[in-house]
């Protein structure tokens, strides 16, 4: 009579991931083993687009008769919804509550982590919001702002003389 010993099973996943981040694939050992469980397919790939939860990933690995398996739980963060930007003359804004990030022309205003902005010139302005769980809002539409002000001139622009 052979015995044979149960397979040693490993599987590794991330305690926790934002609910925007892109699918990655999970790992285990030993190799040729399926995945199961919401949000993961039978080759590993697993997608936090599912919504924010938690989730148990098995894996399940069969050798010689025999079988081992493996079970991590992930959990899906939420992630702050797409801010929108309003525009109050020189001041914008957003009502999205959180840490923002404000860019302009792409490239991000330092200090400045409030949800107004005083508009320091004209640009393509823009906002991502961070929530306390670190997960960062997909970047708003831009807001164009070519002027910041209106210039009035306290004198007569048109003189008329004799």
């Amino acid at each position: 009579m052979t015995v044979t010993a149960q397979p040693v099973v490993t599987l590794s996943a991330p305690a926790s991931v934002c609910s925007n981040e892109s699918p990655f694939t999970l790992t285990a050992n030993p190799a040729g083993g399926n995945f199961s469980g919401t949000g993961v397919n039978a080759s590993g790939a697993f997608d936090p687009s599912i919504g924010p939860g938690t989730y148990t990933v098995t894996y399940v690995y069969s050798q010689n008769g025999c079988t081992g398996s493996a079970q991590r739980t992930v959990v899906i963060l939420a992630t702050p919804n797409t801010p929108s930007i309003l525009r109050n003359g020189d001041t914008l804004y957003t009502t999205s509550s959180g840490l923002h990030t404000w860019y302009r022309d792409g490239v991000a205003i330092n200090g400045v982590t409030d949800s107004v902005l005083i508009i320091p010139g004209p640009g393509a302005y823009t906002v991502e919001v961070a929530n306390s769980n670190g997960c960062v809002s997909p970047i708003s539409v831009p807001e164009n702002v070519v002027s910041t002000s209106i210039v009035e001139r306290s004198e007569p622009s048109i003189l008329i003389y004799p």
